[in-house]
């Protein structure tokens, strides 16, 4: 009965080979999961406001604080969120004719366990041909391995780094989101170890059988 009973765990040859390349090829096609939140603030207030001066009349921008979570595979590309600005006007005096914006960017997930700051997206709130446009003087920030980089910019008359704001709505600040694949080195030193020890369990369970026939 012992003997039935241990050819049967040690099964055909051809499975354990199986088994592992497919434990081998997980290794390198796991997808993350990418959370962050996002906090902006202008340097004239210190606040997420400011009222800037258009022509004859005063504008209120605004920006509300982001934040998303997504699962992406190595390789691929999310577009994201990383928050929203609101134009509106308002009668107030206290503006000023330009300003200077700045994201910081906190990654949730993947870390070590504890929040890690990304990096920080400045530009330059000014008007452009009557329209509010916010020229960046970074687009991209990393926090290993994940990569951000500002996508919804350019279009009309703007240039690749700015983003225009449209008056009495709300536009979206977004980033293409992206996972740096793991070294190839590291995912055969992975795979040798997943497959060390698979051939080291094969060698026992075939030693044991030999030893009860």
């Amino acid at each position: 009965m012992r003997i039935l009973q241990s050819r049967a765990l040690t099964g055909p040859p051809w499975l354990a080979a199986v088994l592992l390349a497919v434990l081998c090829a997980a290794q390198s096609a796991s997808a993350v999961t990418v959370q962050y939140t996002t906090v902006g603030k202008f340097t004239s207030t210190g606040t997420n406001t400011t009222i800037l001066d258009v022509g004859p009349n005063t504008s209120s921008v605004a920006f509300t604080n982001g934040g998303d979570i997504a699962s992406i595979n190595p390789g691929e590309i999310a577009q994201m969120s990383l928050g929203s600005f609101a134009v509106s006007s308002t009668s107030s005096t206290n503006v000023v004719a330009s300003d200077t914006f700045t994201l910081d960017i906190t990654q949730l997930s993947p870390t070590g366990g504890t929040p890690q700051f990304v990096g920080q997206l400045s530009g330059t709130v000014r008007v452009l041909n009557s329209q509010l446009v916010i020229a960046f003087n970074n687009v991209t920030a990393s926090a290993y391995p994940v990569n951000y980089q500002l996508i919804n910019l350019g279009g009309g008359t703007l240039l690749d780094n700015e983003l225009g704001l449209s008056y009495n709505s709300s536009t979206t600040l977004k980033a293409a989101v992206s996972v740096v694949p793991l070294p190839a080195t590291a995912n055969m030193g992975l795979g040798l170890i997943v497959c060390v020890a698979g051939a080291g369990i094969w060698r026992k369970r075939k030693s044991g059988q030999a030893a009860l026939d």
